[in-house]
């Protein structure tokens, strides 16, 4: 490995080179955006141990070039795989994807260049952005294959990342490939419904009487696209375990009119007895309006750690 002496640098480029001495792994991982790592790191685990080993980094750490050097002379140094998602296309980090190309091309190692955008797919997506096709011509998976990586990440949510790694994987030469194709997340819904202890969604409802509180629980979707949703899952089942029924709905945001209208509707359906709101922003439009409101029921706010 070899470094550089280019005239021009980035404004991002860190000033000082940095070993990041993370250890080696089967699948690797980079990405410029927290959710994608941490998303796929939740993926893992739901895999528990089905999955060869993985090492995932933030491209943040390796704008300087000898630290992309000292990366791949380390970290890479097992990669069976390696897929890369750039935020902003290839010039935000042309270096170490030229660096990374060459290096996967001499150790015939899959590479998955994504765009870190939502691209295009057809007339009907005017607000996405068109791949970057330098990121297609450094990659050495098909045309077919780096479309069915891009989906599951531009998708996110456990679902996606548990299919993407289970493609990696099978890159790798560590199991067949099960031939998934991504799932759009839509952009509310109902997550689960967790019933009262011991009785099923049917048994809730039929004895509605005496099945305690009916309690709604809305929370962003963000937390479905990168699988961290243990808390608010254990809060419902602590809740149904004291007899009370709750609906879990996610959204992308209460002001978007979509959302909104679907939400409450939701809502004058199930009519709950009480609202836990774990979201942070404003649910009202610009004409004042909140779909929770709908519910005729006292509103609690969930403050969350960071």
């Amino acid at each position: 490995m070899h470094l550089l002496v280019r005239e021009n640098r980035t404004l991002d480029e860190q000033d000082e080179a940095e070993d990041l001495g993370l250890p080696p792994a089967d699948l690797v991982v980079l990405s410029f955006t927290e959710s994608d790592l941490l998303g796929l790191l939740h993926a893992q685990e739901r895999l528990k141990g089905a999955s060869p080993s993985l090492q995932v980094t933030s491209l943040a750490r390796l704008r300087h070039p000898m630290s992309v050097d000292l990366y791949l002379e380390t970290t890479l140094a097992q990669a069976r795989c390696v897929v890369v998602r750039l935020l902003g296309g290839l010039d935000y980090w042309r270096y170490g994807a030229e660096e990374l190309a060459a290096w996967c091309r001499e150790h015939k190692v899959p590479l998955a260049l994504l765009p870190g955008e939502a691209t295009r797919q057809g007339a009907n997506a005017p607000d996405s952005m068109p791949d970057d096709t330098r990121l297609a011509e450094l990659s050495t998976v098909s045309e077919e294959i780096r479309n069915r990586l891009n989906g599951f990440f531009q998708h996110g949510g456990t679902g996606n990342m548990v299919h993407a790694l289970r493609l990696m994987a099978s890159l790798a030469g560590q199991g067949p490939d099960d031939g998934a194709q991504p799932e759009p997340l839509p952009q509310w819904g109902l997550y689960r419904k967790v019933t009262a202890a011991g009785r099923s969604d049917r048994e809730a409802t039929r004895f509605s009487s005496d099945r305690g509180l009916r309690a709604t629980l809305v929370f962003y979707r963000a937390h479905l696209m990168v699988g961290d949703i243990a808390a608010l899952d254990l809060l419902a089942e602590t809740l149904a375990a004291r007899n009370c029924t709750v609906e879990m709905l996610f959204v992308t945001s209460l002001k978007d009119p979509v959302v909104a209208r679907g939400v409450a509707e939701a809502l004058s359906r199930s009519k709950p007895d009480i609202l836990l709101n774990a979201t942070l922003f404003s649910s009202r439009n610009p004409q004042g309006e909140s779909p929770l409101t709908v519910a005729d029921a006292p509103i609690l706010q969930l403050l969350q750690p960071g």
